[in-house]
């Protein structure tokens, strides 16, 4: 009590205004069953926020007719949904059957092409195709042309070579 009252004492000494409040207010208690009830109340109080944390809040549903959207939300089922979506309408894309042309009626405009036209044209472009390819055709050609003529292998032969005597260096070099 010495230690008390030689507290008090020196709190008038430094502020005698505030020993007044001191001692005129009684001291704040706490109810009785406080400390007893306290820890089965924090623990309680934990428990109500995990339930809660655990269970996700219930989002009210639009009022419009798009509800059925509401799973889009989520990223993970927005992504499935775009890639489902894309892969149906490639599926449709590439089973779909071809009606026409994709280069705006270049076919019709081939099927009505002569073959004096086509011949004409490859003769004035010829430099802008691939030699190999047009050896091919002319070799096919050329097949058809002997079974025509009924001539032996050995025949044309002897007319190539009785020609290529006859055509000159500089013929030649035109042509190739």
């Amino acid at each position: 009590m010495k230690h008390t009252e030689a507290v008090l004492k020196e709190l008038e000494e430094l502020s005698p205004r505030l020993a007044q409040i001191k001692r005129a207010e009684t001291p704040i208690e706490p109810p009785a069953s406080y400390f007893s009830e306290l820890q089965r109340d924090v623990l309680w109080q934990i428990r109500q926020e995990q339930q809660t944390a655990a269970r996700p809040a219930a989002t009210p549903a639009p009022a419009n007719g798009f509800a059925w959207l509401d799973f889009l939300r989520r990223p993970r089922h927005a992504l499935a949904f775009a890639t489902f979506a894309a892969l149906l309408v490639a599926a449709i894309w590439v089973l779909s059957p071809r009606t026409g042309s994709l280069d705006n009626g270049t076919d019709s405009a081939l099927a009505t092409l002569t073959e004096e036209e086509a011949l004409a044209y490859i003769e004035a472009n010829v430099q802008d195709f691939d030699l190999d390819l047009l050896a091919q055709f002319a070799d096919l050609d050329l097949l058809d042309a002997t079974a025509a003529a009924g001539w032996s292998d050995e025949e044309w032969n002897d007319i190539l070579e009785s020609l290529l005597d006859e055509t000159d260096i500089q013929t030649l070099e035109e042509l190739f």
